[in-house]
Parts: structure tokens; sequence; C-alpha cells
């Protein structure tokens, strides 16, 4: 019974790390800092073609950003205001990410012009699991931890635990590993076949 809970809580523990880590490195929980990126490098140019074109920094950005519909605004995507300055000639647009405040990490890390990607822009395991799709992860991952406890259970009740039989219940418990986790590659497969043609 404790074997198999405890394979039960690596697989989950494995199942949820190797989908954040996935999520992560596909930038799911970073859409408003892809946004914020791409609001500033927009501005960024606008404001240099002004300044080439003029011989001069625009004295702010409204200057620059005509208001159409299809062109980015003047904040970011926590609709707080860009930070425009210019120092020793050179272009600084800035956000302060989530919490508006110097500093941060994850979220609330400071994007600008000449850093659109901070180290400390990465999010953090709370910052990921604070996010829907990250409850989503982690429940996913409880209940393969569940479904894996239940399958094994059965196995190793049939198996007498002593020394000669480590080495089956050993192979029993890899193989069972090896194939939850085929089929959870399979389903994965499966999912992200359907998921990404309709752009989700």
């Amino acid at each position: 019974m404790f074997l198999a809970g405890a394979f039960g809580v690596v697989l989950a523990i494995t199942t949820l790390s190797l989908t954040l880590r996935v999520a992560v490195a596909n930038g799911i929980f970073a859409g408003q800092q892809r946004v914020t990126r791409d609001y500033i490098v927009w501005m960024a140019r606008s404001v240099n073609d002004y300044h080439r074109t003029r011989k001069m920094f625009p004295p702010d950005l409204h200057t620059v950003w005509l208001g159409e519909l299809n062109q980015p605004p003047l904040v970011d995507a926590w609709k707080r205001p860009l930070i425009y300055s210019v120092r020793n000639n050179q272009l600084f647009i800035e956000s302060l990410g989530r919490d508006g405040v110097r500093g941060g990490v994850g979220l609330d890390a400071d994007l600008s012009n000449l850093n659109l990607h901070p180290a400390k822009a990465t999010l953090p395991l709370g910052q990921q699991l604070e996010q829907p799709l990250g409850h989503t992860f982690a429940i996913i991952a409880i209940v393969c931890g569940m479904i894996a406890a239940g399958i094994v259970f059965p196995t190793l009740g049939r198996v007498p635990v002593n020394s000669q039989s480590w080495g089956w219940l050993a192979l029993q418990l890899g193989g069972t590993f090896f194939l939850a986790t085929l089929m959870a590659g399979v389903g994965a497969l499966f999912i992200a076949a359907a998921h990404i043609p309709s752009g989700h």
C-alpha cells in the first residue's frame, strides 16, 4: 500500500513538473508579458522612426501614437502606462510588470526595449500555479498519481515483499511507470493535435 501510494505521488510530481516545464517553455503562462513586449517593440520602432525623420526624440509617446484600432495603446497588458524616457540620447520604454513597482520576478518583472527577456521574467512555480491553467495541470497530475497508485496497488498485492522479490518488484514498478508515461505521452499528442490547429 505504501509503495503504491509513493509511486502515485512520484508520478503526480513528475507529471506536474514536466507539464509546467512544457507550458513555461511555450510561454503559455506569459501571455501578458508577450503582449507587453509587442507593445514595447512597436512603440520603440515608432519613436525611432520619428527620431530618424526629425532628428530629435518626441516629447512623449502620444506624439507618435495615432490611436488607430489596429495599433497598440500606450499601456502594457496590465493597463498601466508605458514609461517613456530618453537618457544620454538613448531611448527607454518600460513596463513595470503586473505589480507596477520596480523590480520583481515573473509577471512582476520589469520589461524594457533594452531588455525584453530579463532572467527575472521567468515565472516561479507559485505564479504558474496561480494561473487557471496551472490549477488544471495540478488536478491532472493528482488524478494521474491516483490512477497510477490504483494500477500499481493490485500488482504489488500479488508480489511477496522479501529479499528475493525486490528485483521483480523494481521491474514491475519500472514497467508500470514506463507504460503510464507512454500512455500520457500518446494522450498529450492527441490533445495537442486537437488544440494546435484551433489556436488554443
